[in-house]
């Protein structure tokens, strides 16, 4: 915490205290002189109802004062009581809490679910019979789950820091609020001052009664307004500051929680891609074995087929051979009937 800040808060706020304390001494003594300056106004000849005017308008601008002076005051209050109040461990803690999500813990679940369901499968998978493309799928349905694994986690870490930002945002709109009250109270003041000269000068009395007293209750309720405007330009740097600290906290969590996510999806990643490995080296042992059992079926039929070619080949010599002979036999047989015959 940044005491010296403090210290000069403090002292601005004992100033601006000091200054409504003023304030109020002066709303007290323009109540007198309106109690004084009616039966002057009466003796010169004013109605009872103008001095009854009179009476109610500096009534008015009392009131009005003693709010105004309030509400700038409250901002002062609001500065002191944040001040004591604030504790960087506390807001961190209450950060933590409100960033806390069934729906976003229900992702992260799911995704871890889905991320081992994914690794089970594959490292389970027979590459052998599935094949290698079947793997290659396994495998990036895994790779993708681990990705959202770290993508679950880290939405949990960034809705810390949205929480942060909504917080700060709803501190300094209450600053915002107290301020513009207290601006809109001391603009009433201004404007009560100056209801309070128009009836003093309708009940006739001379502007040497209530011409300074106005100026100074006008100027008076200006300045109050500056300082309300000061107050709360105080106020917001306070909770600027105090929730710029605890962004640092609020960050480094959420950097720690995501680089975690990450380092645990690489792990992931590792585990997915070692599984692969061993499913496609399976997965390629069985293709060549089939490719090997396919050039060992093929060879054998083409060696099949070989031998039934000879065997044909030699069934058809054979057959040729012995259509050879008998022809031969026959033209002998013949030639020889036909020398007897002609010796005959």
């Amino acid at each position: 915490r940044n005491h010296s800040g403090s210290r000069i808060g403090r002292f601005k706020i004992a100033r601006y205290q000091s200054f409504l304390e003023k304030m109020f001494r002066l709303c007290r003594t323009s109540l007198l002189l309106v109690a004084l300056g009616v039966p002057a106004a009466a003796a010169q000849g004013a109605a009872p109802r103008e001095q009854a005017a009179v009476e109610a308008a500096g009534q008015a601008h009392q009131e009005a004062v003693r709010r105004a002076s309030r509400a700038v005051a409250g901002i002062a209050d609001y500065i002191a009581t944040f001040n004591r109040e604030a504790d960087e461990k506390a807001a961190f803690q209450a950060i933590q809490e409100g960033a806390k999500s069934a729906k976003k813990d229900a992702k992260v679940k799911a995704a871890t679910e889905a991320y081992e369901d994914s690794l089970a499968a594959l490292e389970h998978v027979d590459g052998g019979k599935a094949g290698p493309a079947a793997v290659k799928e396994l495998a990036a349905r895994a790779a993708e789950a681990a990705e959202g694994v770290e993508g679950a986690t880290c939405a949990r870490a960034r809705e810390m820091r949205r929480v942060w930002r909504r917080t700060e945002e709803s501190e300094k709109a209450k600053v915002r609020d107290v301020g513009s009250h207290a601006k809109k109270a001391a603009r009433e003041a201004v404007k009560q001052a100056r209801g309070l000269e128009r009836a003093r000068r309708h009940a006739g009395a001379s502007e040497q009664a209530f011409e300074g007293e106005f100026e100074k209750n006008e100027h008076s309720a200006e300045h109050m307004e500056i300082h309300a405007e000061k107050l709360r330009d105080q106020a917001e740097q306070v909770v600027e500051t105090f929730y710029g600290r605890v962004e640092e906290e609020v960050e480094r969590r959420a950097d720690e929680i995501c680089d975690a996510a990450r380092a645990h999806a690489a792990a992931s990643l590792h585990a997915v891609r070692r599984a692969q490995g061993r499913a496609h080296a399976a997965a390629e042992k069985a293709e060549a074995e089939r490719h090997a059992h396919s050039e060992m079926a093929e060879a054998k039929a083409a060696a099949q087929s070989g031998e039934k070619a000879g065997d044909k080949a030699g069934d058809n010599a054979d057959d040729k051979a012995s259509d050879n002979a008998s022809g031969k036999v026959g033209d002998q047989a013949g030639d020889q009937a036909g020398d007897q015959a002609g010796d005959q």
